[in-house]
């Protein structure tokens, strides 16, 4: 007889809404997450030119995350110039970060801004 017709597999049910944050923080409940990241100028070896003490965040980057939403609200990332330490050849091995991408960069106070300006977003604002 005949090849059994292929089967398919059964529809993915709809996927339901994520469920608000339960995450208190002195009793009030967590509705936005901000998860940061940085790099900063480095050095390795006995005669480096930048102490762990002395890095400068070169690199801002930020998601900010709603829970009510269940989604990315918004992100970020910006270059910030370095202006006391060097990138040295560690650096750029370890972040891909060099003078050059940092030619036109704006300072950490820009990215800071930039930051403060997501989170008073109308959307996000008082959350």
């Amino acid at each position: 007889g005949p090849p059994p017709a292929p089967t398919r597999p059964p529809p993915t049910p709809a996927r339901a809404p994520p469920a608000a944050s339960k995450c208190r923080v002195n009793g009030s409940v967590v509705e936005l997450y901000i998860c940061m990241d940085f790099e900063w100028t480095c050095d390795e070896g006995q005669d480096r030119q930048v102490h762990s003490e002395e890095g400068e965040i070169i690199e801002f980057s930020y998601a900010i995350y709603d829970a009510r939403a269940g989604k990315v609200a918004c992100e970020g990332q910006h270059y910030c110039k370095n202006l006391r330490t060097p990138i040295t050849a560690f650096c750029s091995e370890l972040t891909g970060i060099t003078d050059e991408k940092l030619a036109g960069a704006g300072s950490l106070k820009d990215a800071l801004r930039a930051l403060e300006e997501a989170l008073s977003k109308e959307d996000l604002a008082g959350r």
